[in-house]
């Protein structure tokens, strides 16, 4: 299981509030066998004692690492791009649920997809595509998408960089890549 999920506000209280939402959701993970019970669970717990109507959005996904099936729900979060091993990149669609925390009574529905051996599922939070440079423009998905069809990893992170300058940060930036390269489990029938 893996996920990104960002909290609503800035300093201590949002840490903090983050910090029960981590523990919430690996705690629903475990608990639970199907993944959009484990964020309804996840949702209920978070939404009990909110009187700050702190949210967290999250984009949490299951890979089976023998198929490469993705299992996944989307609680608000910005849908990631998913880049093919021939280079395209498109975005994983799924409708998604509301944010965690603020409505106890959401629900919440699972999709799937598959990635194929050498694809790449980038997940990110808005302070990726909201980061500005010192023109004031925003990085934006379009120069997100191009940057995950020309490189990935490190070169992803410079072309941010390049972009954002010496631009003071406004937000938090976080990024994960996720690939699948085949099945690990080798084996002969006899």
């Amino acid at each position: 299981a893996f996920l990104v999920a960002d909290v609503s506000g800035k300093g201590i209280s949002a840490a903090m509030f983050m910090m029960e939402a981590k523990n919430v959701i690996k705690n629903c993970i475990v608990e639970h066998d199907d993944i959009a019970e484990a964020v309804q669970a996840v949702n209920r717990r978070l939404c009990v004692g909110n009187e700050a109507e702190m949210f967290v959005t999250a984009w949490i996904g299951v890979l089976d690492p023998k198929t490469g099936v993705v299992e996944y729900v989307n609680a608000g979060h910005n849908r990631p791009f998913l880049r093919r091993s021939d280079g395209t990149v498109e975005k994983v669609m799924g409708k998604g649920g509301r944010l965690l925390g603020m409505f106890d009574d959401a629900k919440y529905r699972s999709h799937t997809f598959a990635m194929g051996k050498g694809d790449c599922l980038v997940l990110y939070t808005d302070g990726v595509t909201e980061a500005m440079n010192l023109k004031g423009e925003m990085f934006g998905e379009g120069r997100l998408r191009d940057a995950i069809a020309s490189a990935m990893d490190v070169d992803l992170d410079q072309i941010l960089n390049d972009f954002v300058g010496t631009a003071e940060q406004s937000d938090d930036r976080t990024r994960m890549t996720i690939g699948w390269f085949g099945s690990p489990y080798f084996y002969e029938r006899k």
